[in-house]
């Protein structure tokens, strides 16, 4: 009989009730699975645990939680031959999103339990796997209000919409040097996104055309001269409405190195991750996952980030 382990937070927004580990009990079980359950520790040692799974020999390790536990879950896993599972139990759900798995509990436990595989990309920041975003510059100063919003109740999420306002005023751009896919580029930017996956933080779409399996990143760089400017996209980000900004610069990219004489904020998978330099590649095909098939061209739908904000404070 194979073995899956589930690595489940139990401080997930879903997570914590008998009656959801009885029916993921019920249905691995139905599918012939013999299932372990171990919790993962505040301490974030999610990915240290899938890489003990994988070494103990399990068939099938599945990630119960949000986007942050799949995360950790998933960086322990690059490069192995062992498949990872999805079940969406936290806030988010960007990933399990961008891989157009259900996020009802039972729809999702359904498609484990069909075993149908993919292949996707990682990113590797300075030596640190990602699956959904590298931030240089602005949004990367906001990270911890972003978390403050989405994990840590009313209080917490007011405290950093204050601070937020506070960085606002802040905010400036700093002149920095990128070299993508090898071609030098001087830059003066209030912020770079560099995606691997369309979806990230609290809903937001800076590159809604990135996919998961194209061998490749979306690198959007805010280039703005006037803050307003930038704030006014931001705006729209917010909104969930794409825009066209001559000021808004794309490109897609195996591998993007940033640097120069300001050392600028940088966030991997929404947590702070020092200051830049920052080298970014990409590693095609490294995680393999249980997934539906991708669909070529099909949008990734999510309320905007305004509308999470509201709906995490409700």
């Amino acid at each position: 009989m194979p073995r899956a382990q589930l690595l489940i937070n139990p401080g997930a927004f879903q997570a914590g009730s008998q009656e959801i580990e009885d029916e993921i009990r019920r249905q691995l079980n139905a599918a012939g699975y013999q299932l372990d359950i171990v919790q993962i520790a505040d301490s974030g040692n999610g990915a240290a645990l899938a890489r003990a799974a994988v070494r103990a020999g399990y068939d099938l390790v599945i990630a119960g939680g949000g986007d942050g536990t799949i995360q950790q879950v998933a960086a322990g896993m690059i490069h192995s031959k062992v498949p990872l599972a999805v079940l969406p139990l936290g806030t988010m759900n960007n990933i399990a999103r961008s891989l157009c798995i259900p996020l009802d509990i039972k729809e999702a436990l359904t498609v484990i339990a069909s075993g149908q595989q993919r292949r996707i990309d990682m990113g590797i920041a300075n030596g640190t796997p990602f699956v959904e975003v590298v931030n240089v510059g602005a949004e990367a100063a906001f990270s911890p209000v972003g978390e403050a919003a989405r994990h840590h109740g009313f209080g917490s999420a007011l405290r950093g919409m204050v601070e937020g306002l506070r960085l606002l005023l802040r905010l400036q751009r700093h002149g920095l040097t990128m070299e993508i896919d090898g071609k030098r580029h001087h830059v003066h930017a209030w912020e770079i996104t560099i995606c691997n996956a369309p979806l990230y933080g609290l809903h937001f779409a800076a590159a809604p055309d990135a996919r998961l399996d194209d061998g490749k990143l979306d690198v959007v760089i805010s280039r703005h001269t006037q803050r307003w400017r930038y704030l006014l996209n931001y705006w729209a980000l917010m909104e969930g409405r794409r825009v066209q900004d001559v000021d808004v610069q794309r490109y897609t990219a195996r591998q993007v190195r940033i640097y120069g004489r300001d050392r600028v904020p940088v966030a991997v998978a929404g947590y702070t991750a020092g200051r830049t330099p920052v080298f970014v590649t990409v590693a095609p095909g490294a995680l393999t996952v249980v997934a539906p098939p991708a669909t070529p061209g099909q949008p990734v739908c999510a309320e905007p980030p305004i509308a999470a904000i509201l709906h995490s404070l409700a």
